[in-house]
């Protein structure tokens, strides 16, 4: 039975500034919409991420902090976000990172308490629901190299100097990337956003 790793956690959630959020889905969002639809995304990742009891703290890696932020951030100053999250890890107090995309709408505690088990001696990675791309790396140990973007997840695995665990839960493969993501979401219980 998985474990939690009380508070040996850092996370890191990345958040693109507004007007460059979920540009894939300006055929059916608006630019406010789609602001809206991924700091709502946001916060749901981060509320699930502080009840946690394996994640010691959290930051945000964002250009300028959300209004109403109260927990550590790190500024992203626009090099992409392999070449940002270095610098925004070296600022954590922890050994153990965790990097967390923002666009999980189905998120939960055990996605969480399955990356950061303590009866797991490896780093893990989730895959998201296509097996291309990444949606968290959970690091056990120093990690200098990070390749998120195109397939993503063969880069980490090629990589990685010891074999990652992959962990596949609906809560962490499903992200909100393309309308047919959204319609797939929408299609679940618990996702409906009234102002959609």
């Amino acid at each position: 039975m998985n474990r939690p790793s009380v508070g040996s956690w850092s996370a890191i959630i990345p958040l693109k500034p507004p007007g460059q959020r979920k540009t894939r889905l300006a055929g059916r969002l608006s630019p406010a919409q789609r602001d809206r639809l991924a700091e709502d995304m946001f916060h749901h990742v981060a509320s699930i991420l502080r009840a946690a009891p394996s994640i010691a703290e959290i930051t945000m890696l964002s250009e300028s902090p959300l209004q109403g932020w109260a927990a550590r951030w790190s500024h992203d100053h626009g090099r992409g976000l392999n070449a940002e999250l270095p610098d925004a890890a070296r600022s954590c107090r922890t050994e153990n990172l965790l990097v967390i995309h923002a666009d999980l709408p189905f998120l939960t505690a055990a996605d969480i308490l399955d990356l950061t088990a303590t009866d797991q001696t490896r780093s893990s990675i989730a895959p998201d629901r296509h097996g291309t791309g990444t949606n968290a790396l959970a690091l056990r140990e120093d990690f200098p190299i990070f390749a998120f973007g195109d397939r993503s997840l063969a880069s980490h695995l090629a990589l990685a100097q010891s074999p990652l665990r992959v962990v596949q839960r609906i809560g962490l493969a499903l992200d909100i990337d393309t309308p047919d993501d959204l319609d797939l979401a929408c299609a679940h219980a618990g996702f409906s956003p009234s102002w959609l």
